[in-house]
């Protein structure tokens, strides 16, 4: 709960000074009244009940292929 509540509180911090783009933020949480939509390419995520904030979409996983592996015989 520390760790979410020091996140949010620089989220906070750094939205205010103007280093977080408008559209990574608050987007629900319990007494959030504001917009509940994310632009596109974003997601709203849970920080806490009380913070969700619009954050970039995971991309997509990278397949892994094995290499085969040469034995001497």
């Amino acid at each position: 709960m520390i760790r979410s509540t020091l996140l949010i509180l620089a989220l906070s911090i750094a939205l205010a000074a103007g280093q977080i783009p408008p559209y990574l933020g608050q987007c629900g949480g319990i007494d959030y009244t504001g917009t509940t939509t994310c632009v596109s390419g974003t997601v709203c995520t849970e920080l806490d009940p009380f913070y969700y904030q619009c954050l970039p979409e995971a991309p997509p996983p990278t397949s892994i292929s094995s290499v085969p592996t040469s034995t001497n015989s």
